[in-house]
C-alpha cells in the first residue's frame, strides 16, 4: 500500500513537472512570435508605410512645381522650377528605393514593381514636357501634359494609394496576430498555473 502511494506521489511529481515544462515552453513559444512579429512591424512594415508617405508627399511637390514650369513666364523662372521638379523627383526615387529594401510580402512586391513601371513612364513623359517648355513650344507641352501625363499620372496615384493600403492592412494583421498569440498565451498560462496548483495541493495532501 505505502509502495502505491509512493509510485502515485512520483507520478504527480513527473505530472507537474511535465507541466511546468509545458508552461516554459509554451511561453517561450509564444514569446519568440511576439518578439519576430513586433521586430517585423518595427524593422519593415511601419518603415515601408513612412517612405511611402514621404515617396507621395514629394511626389506632390514635384508636380506643382511641374505645373509652375509649365507656365513660366519667363526662362530664370522655368530653370528655378525645373531644378525644384527634379530635387523633388530624386527625393521621391530614394524613398521609394527605401521601401523596395523593406522586406515585401509577395503581392506588395507586385503591387511596388506596377507602381515603379507607372512612374517611369510618368518621368519619360514629364521629361517631353520640360524639352518641349524649355524650347518654348507651350502648346505641344500642355497637350502631352493633358494628353499623355496626366492620365498615367492619376493611374500612378492611384496604384500608389492601393500599395499604401495593402502595406496598412499588413501591418493591422501582424498587430492582431500579435494581440491573438499574446491572449492565448495568457490563458494556457494561467490554466496551467491553476493545474499545477491543484496538482501540489494533492501532493502535499499525500504526504
Amino acid at each position: 500500500m505505502k509502495q502505491n502511494g509512493s509510485i502515485l506521489w512520483i507520478r504527480s511529481i513527473i505530472t507537474a513537472l511535465v507541466l511546468c515544462l509545458a508552461m516554459a515552453s509554451i511561453g517561450m513559444i509564444g514569446s519568440g512570435f511576439l518578439f519576430r512579429e513586433s521586430r517585423a512591424i518595427a524593422e519593415n512594415t511601419l518603415p515601408s508605410l513612412s517612405h511611402m508617405a514621404l515617396a507621395n508627399q514629394t511626389r506632390g511637390e514635384a508636380f506643382v512645381h511641374l505645373m509652375r514650369a509649365v507656365n513660366a513666364k519667363d526662362s530664370e523662372e522655368f530653370q528655378k522650377e525645373k531644378a525644384e521638379v527634379l530635387a523633388y523627383s530624386e527625393w521621391t526615387q530614394a524613398e521609394l528605393d527605401a521601401c523596395r529594401r523593406m522586406a515585401a510580402t509577395a503581392v506588395n512586391q507586385q503591387l511596388f514593381d506596377k507602381v515603379m513601371a507607372e512612374r517611369t513612364d510618368c518621368l519619360k513623359s514629364r521629361d517631353v514636357i520640360l524639352l518641349m517648355s524649355e524650347s518654348g513650344d507651350r502648346k505641344s507641352a500642355d497637350k502631352e501634359l493633358v494628353t499623355h501625363f496626366l492620365p498615367m499620372y492619376h493611374q500612378y496615384l492611384d496604384n500608389a494609394q492601393i500599395l499604401v493600403e495593402s502595406l496598412s492592412r499588413d501591418g493591422i494583421h501582424q498587430a492582431d496576430k500579435i494581440g491573438m498569440i499574446s491572449r492565448y498565451t495568457q490563458v494556457f498560462t494561467f490554466v496551467s498555473c491553476i493545474i499545477i496548483f491543484i496538482f501540489g495541493f494533492f501532493l502535499g495532501y499525500t504526504r
